[in-house]
């Protein structure tokens, strides 16, 4: 059964913030995380060191470790019961950080950025441990998802942010899943993050429903893809 562990690596933490920033921008980083990355690496490193070393960010790190491994056998096992596909790997790597909701590494395949703020209209928001490990969760399903696709070798089109982002909450993250995993975290909340979902959702809601094969349902949402 696959595991993830969950590190605290700063190096890490500081070039996958600056990678996340290249691909998304700034919308959602945190102001003063832009502000760290704005200092050399040392000083990025010997500031992070000082934050990590802190009983409140170790009581954090350390609940949200306990709070998924009450759920990570049941999530696993179910993507794989719902796709039909094994977990590529038997270790996925949950890197700690404050400044991003979260992000998966598609080139790494095994590596995941999770953090416990975002920024919203400059607002800093926490985000509460169930919208984390949700995060995590859907994280994590990117990484699946492309470990299919590339594997079955699904046409360019896969790779799109409509069908990427739409596919883990039709097949997943409905309200029956969600509830029961994280009772607060609801299926209109998952599906409004997504505003790119919202033009191809109801056509593909019914590939889904119609098919519940899901390399036959992958191939024919790509393949309506062509047309966009």
């Amino acid at each position: 059964m696959a595991k993830v562990k969950f590190i605290v690596d700063v190096e890490k933490e500081i070039f996958y913030l600056k990678e996340y920033i290249k691909v998304c921008g700034e919308d959602k980083v945190t102001p003063p995380g832009l502000n760290l990355l704005k200092k050399t690496d040392e000083e990025i490193i010997k500031e992070l060191n000082r934050e990590y070393s802190t009983s409140q960010f170790i009581e954090f790190a350390n609940n949200l470790k306990r709070r998924w491994k009450k759920i990570e056998d049941r999530y696993f096992s179910r993507i794989k019961e719902i796709t039909g596909y094994e977990w590529e790997l038997k270790e996925y790597i949950c890197i700690i950080t404050k400044y991003i909701p979260g992000f998966s590494v598609i080139s790494k395949g095994n590596i995941i950025i999770l953090g416990n703020e975002f920024r919203k209209n400059d607002e800093i928001r926490s985000l509460p441990i169930e919208s984390q490990l949700y995060i995590l969760a859907h994280e994590l399903f990117h990484l699946h998802y492309f470990e299919v696709a590339r594997k079955e070798k699904l046409p360019i089109e896969a790779t799109k942010i409509e069908i990427v982002e739409s596919v883990p909450i039709l097949v997943f993250f409905n309200d029956s899943e969600l509830q029961s995993f994280w009772p607060s975290v609801t299926f209109e909340k998952a599906k409004a993050s997504y505003k790119k979902v919202e033009a191809v959702y109801g056509s593909a809601s019914k590939m889904w429903d119609t098919k519940k094969n899901y390399l036959e349902f992958l191939k024919e949402f790509a393949n309506s893809l062509k047309k966009h």
